[in-house]
């Protein structure tokens, strides 16, 4: 994909976004994310190891890279609805289960904006 970006437009400036935090490092948040204890460390590995190869892409293709995760400690889906940036498999305001909702977008978007007008890695 990013080849094909930089091949059609070999001048732009190009920002690959990577994920917030998902679920927490450890733990479980029944019964908003009702997934067994040992399988919410699992998910969080796996979110960190996509946004890792997300940043090694984008620094393989010349892209640069906004990394939200280590910002959104403590925003993850099991958090209060006033705290939380993900929803749970039960959206608490309205966005797509486990996907960020606007508190969560506006974070990103304020991390982004530094990159996108100084062209500033962020890892």
């Amino acid at each position: 994909m990013l080849d094909g970006i930089r091949k059609r437009s070999p001048r732009a400036h190009v920002v690959v976004v990577s994920y917030l935090r998902i679920l927490p490092a450890s733990g479980t948040c029944f019964p908003q994310v009702p997934f067994a204890a040992g399988d919410v460390p699992y998910f969080d590995r796996t979110s960190r190891k996509l946004n890792a190869e997300l940043g090694a892409q984008a620094a393989k293709h010349k892209a640069s890279f906004v990394n939200p995760y280590p910002y959104s400690y403590g925003h993850d889906a099991c958090q209060p609805a006033d705290r939380k940036w993900v929803e749970g498999l039960f959206p608490s305001s309205p966005a797509a289960q486990m996907h960020p909702n606007a508190k969560g977008m506006q974070a990103v978007a304020a991390l982004s904006v530094p990159t996108v007008l100084f062209g500033r890695f962020q890892r």
